[in-house]
């Protein structure tokens, strides 16, 4: 029968304990391990041997399950990943970032989402920009495991990635990365560092993967739409799910906005250094629309985490 493991109260809301990406990773080892255990048996015998563990957060821990090592960008690469770099920088990184207790003890703190993001800030946006990837983009339900597959295969990152399901807008919103679609839809989320130091060409492959699989990236993070592709102007998927600048335009005026307030594009776009390509162009390798898929998971790559939202 079903093994079935109660744990009880998990205590990650402490920063000399064990963080909650720390704690999700170890339990994910742990189910693998035992997987891999099962590989030789019949399925019926798999279905019968499944592990399910049970635990319970105290509410303020679950709410803010991420407070400590920001998501899992407080070690924003894996020990044993192909993609990882070792070199004194990222050395110093795991070393500080361990959870070896008395590591954990002395500098937990400082690991804090307040200070991790503090020192983004204030680091050169350039140099973070071309190291580090940061995006969400929300894909209809059916199209999700072709973009994840197509992340694990182009992107080079070793932390997990990010999965959310969000109901789509019963009515048409005009910026908003879920407002143009009516259907369940799915939250991917990539966060971790890239150590070829192409940030830039991961990002814009991930923007027009986006499109082309009928979705939007969310805007709070860096942005290389050019004015045509962001208003949906562009040749390619961009018109199909981009806002209409006119429509755009129209709200500003109704809202007052005129003089007020900088328009959104200009808020919110990054310009690529120039690097004597066409930096508006999207990579080749993704050019064709992306096949249909399943999800399947590869051996060394990054492992993904979902969470369940708390309402409908």
């Amino acid at each position: 029968e079903n093994e079935t493991t109660v744990r009880g109260v998990a205590r990650t809301g402490q920063y000399w304990g064990e963080w909650f990406a720390d704690h999700a990773l170890r339990l994910a080892a742990r189910l693998e391990r035992r997987q891999a255990r099962l590989e030789n048996r019949t399925e019926e015998s798999v279905r019968e041997n499944q592990t399910v563990i049970e635990e319970v957060f105290e509410t303020g821990d679950y709410l803010f399950r991420y407070d400590f090592g920001a998501f899992w960008l407080g070690r924003p690469q894996a020990f044993f990943s192909p993609h990882t770099r070792m070199n004194l920088a990222s050395l110093a990184m795991m070393v500080l970032s361990s959870s070896f207790l008395p590591v954990r003890l002395l500098l937990g703190w400082i690991f804090s989402s307040n200070n991790l993001f503090g020192m983004l800030k204030r680091a050169s946006s350039q140099a973070t920009a071309a190291s580090t990837l940061v995006a969400d983009s929300l894909l209809p339900y059916q199209k999700a495991a072709a973009f994840i597959n197509l992340v694990r295969a182009s992107v080079p990152i070793s932390t997990p990635l990010w999965l959310c399901p969000v109901a789509g807008s019963a009515k048409p919103q005009l910026l908003a990365p879920h407002g143009h679609h009516r259907g369940l839809m799915m939250n991917v989320g990539v966060y971790g560092r890239v150590f070829d130091n192409e940030g830039y060409k991961h990002l814009r492959l991930l923007e027009y993967a986006t499109s082309e699989a009928g979705g939007r990236k969310q805007l709070h993070a860096l942005n290389l739409y050019t004015p045509d592709e962001f208003w949906g102007r562009a040749l390619g998927p961009w018109h199909v799910t981009q806002p209409a600048e006119s429509v755009y335009w129209k709200l500003r005026k109704a809202a007052g906005a005129e003089g007020v307030f900088r328009p959104l594009f200009d808020k919110i776009s990054t310009q690529e250094p120039a690097s004597g390509k066409d930096a508006s162009a999207p990579p080749v390798m993704i050019r064709a629309p992306l096949p249909g898929a399943t999800l399947e998971p590869l051996a060394g790559e990054p492992r993904v985490f979902h969470t369940i939202p708390l309402s409908p």
